[in-house]
């Protein structure tokens, strides 16, 4: 298994809230990319899109993550 795609040592859990019925997360992520997308020369323009479309410019983005987690009916 290789390294995971975000910088352990700059991503943090913000806050976690349980309530009766759900679970609030939050969290700040810090991702890393220290290479040129393949196919990518220096000629071509490095994408304005940071983190869609499953491109990410070389260096870092910082996102804040909000996870919701609801319980599920007993009866499907």
């Amino acid at each position: 298994m290789g390294a995971p795609p975000w910088t352990p040592t700059r991503s943090f859990i913000e806050r976690i809230s349980a309530y009766p019925e759900n679970i609030e997360a939050e969290s700040t992520m810090t991702y890393t990319r220290t290479q040129m997308p393949t196919g990518m020369g220096t000629s071509t323009p490095v994408p304005t899109t940071v983190l869609g479309g499953g491109q990410m410019r070389p260096g870092s983005a910082t996102i804040v993550l909000h996870q919701s987690m609801v319980k599920l009916p007993e009866s499907p």
